[in-house]
């Protein structure tokens, strides 16, 4: 429906999907975050990040919940968290976020993976966009191998 133009088809899909999850599976569920998670990634896709951020955080909610700190779901969903705070303009609030996911992607996967790579350009992003030139530098280093 979306790749269709069809957004409020789209939107009324997902949000079944919640209702659908919550009323089968149990409180807390990581299925349930996923729809959450559906949801809030189409609402940053069609461009509304202040509809997407309760349906984002409340994913996150639930994955600290399912999942022990550093799965990637948890990390990933902090990244996407921290994106659409970015887009609504809400940086310093976004650092955590971001910063607590790379962390745990860097952990995780390593260096060579490229999505902890992604997610380090995300933060030389934000550090710059934040005017605070050492973290900036501290993130590039290590990007291109010279640790933290």
């Amino acid at each position: 429906l979306q790749d269709q133009g069809k957004l409020e088809g789209a939107e009324a899909v997902l949000r079944e999907a919640i209702v659908e999850a919550e009323n089968y599976w149990p409180e807390g569920d990581a299925t349930v975050g996923q729809k959450y998670g559906a949801l809030g990634a189409f609402f940053m896709i069609v461009g509304v990040p202040s509809s997407a951020e309760p349906m984002l955080r409340q994913a996150l909610d639930i994955y600290r919940e399912a999942y022990p700190n550093g799965a990637f779901r948890v990390s990933n969903s902090q990244v996407r968290l921290a994106e659409c705070l970015t887009a609504l303009g809400r940086y310093e609030e976004a650092e955590p976020f971001l910063v607590q996911g790379f962390d745990w992607l860097l952990t995780d996967r390593g260096l060579e993976d490229s999505y902890t790579r992604e997610v380090g350009e995300k933060l030389i992003e934000l550090y710059a966009g934040l005017g605070r030139p050492n973290e900036e530098a501290r993130y590039r280093r290590l990007l291109e191998g010279g640790g933290l």
